[in-house]
């Protein structure tokens, strides 16, 4: 994927239940790409900590990034996480993560 360049500069920007917003330059190039991708909104029950939440993003993004993910992957795998860390009182795992590529 082309967005994978290893120079290309990137921002991530999270937005709590707003959209993570991606923006991507490539090395020699003007222009930026921005794709923003929807974060599945949760019942107001299930949020009990947002603690935590924004590093969880981070932890899920890189696990995968340092694998030469696509960045579409890196981002769903930090969502992922993210979410499962506000449904919990302080930054706790469940006991069975279910994340699918």
């Amino acid at each position: 994927e082309e967005n994978q360049h290893p120079k290309a500069k990137r921002a991530i920007v999270t937005q709590g239940p707003l959209p993570v917003v991606v923006a991507i330059n490539q090395p020699g190039q003007e222009e930026v790409e921005i794709k923003q991708y929807p974060v599945s909104e949760l019942m107001k029950e299930d949020i009990v900590d947002t603690c935590g939440a924004g590093d969880a993003f981070v932890g899920g993004f890189l696990s995968q990034y340092y694998q030469d993910k696509p960045i579409d992957t890196c981002v769903s795998a930090g969502i992922y996480l993210s979410r499962e860390i506000v449904k919990g009182s302080g930054c706790t795992f469940p006991d069975r993560m279910e994340w699918k590529e």
